[in-house]
C-alpha cells in the first residue's frame, strides 16, 4: 500500500466537568481530548493501546504542544482531527487540529469535512511518543510499529 494521510475524526460534546471557573473549556482538558483522538485512530487503523500491549509495548507522551486560537464551552460540539506524521525513528507522532461545529445538526459526513463556514478551528496541537518495552526505551523502531509503517506504505522505501 503507498503512504497515503492517514486521519480520523472524533466528535467531542463539551461536558460541565471540562470547564473551568469562568465558563470556558479548562486547558487540561484538551490533553484528555488528544488522548480520545488518538484512541479512535488506533481502533480504526490496528495502533491501539490493546494492539501495543499485546506486542509488549507501551508508548508514554515526552512531549505535548497546543496553540489555542480560540475557546470553547460547555454544550459545544467539537470535531477533533487526528493525522500521524511520519517521523524517523523509534517515535509516534500525531498532529491534531479541533474544531468548533458552528452547526450541532451536521451529519457525520458533514462534521468530518472541517469546512470554513461550518468549523471554527479553535486549537492545534501535536504530541510525540516514545516505544518502550517494559522500562526500556527502545531505541531502534519495534517490529509490530515496522509491520504497521510498512503496511500503510510509511516503511523503509526500498
Amino acid at each position: 500500500m503507498a503512504a497515503t494521510e492517514l486521519k480520523d475524526y472524533v466528535r467531542i460534546p463539551v461536558r460541565f466537568s471540562e470547564v473551568d471557573s469562568i465558563r470556558v473549556v479548562w486547558h487540561g482538558s484538551y490533553v484528555a481530548y488528544l488522548e480520545d483522538g488518538r484512541e479512535a485512530f488506533g481502533r480504526r487503523y490496528g495502533l491501539g493501546y490493546n494492539d501495543m500491549f499485546k506486542a509488549g509495548l507501551t508508548a508514554p507522551i515526552v512531549e505535548v504542544s497546543l496553540q489555542y486560537k480560540a475557546p470553547a464551552t460547555v454544550d459545544d460540539i467539537l470535531v477533533l482531527e487526528t493525522r500521524y506524521v511520519p517521523a524517523r525513528g523509534s517515535k509516534l507522532v500525531f498532529d491534531y487540529s479541533l474544531y468548533k461545529l458552528e452547526n450541532k445538526d451536521l451529519s457525520d459526513d458533514e462534521a468530518f469535512s472541517p469546512k470554513d463556514d461550518t468549523h471554527k478551528l479553535i486549537l492545534t496541537a501535536r504530541t510525540t511518543q516514545l516505544w518502550m518495552s517494559g522500562s526500556e526505551l527502545e531505541i531502534s523502531t519495534p517490529k509490530f510499529f515496522q509491520d504497521w509503517k510498512d503496511k500503510y506504505g510509511f516503511g523503509i522505501k526500498k
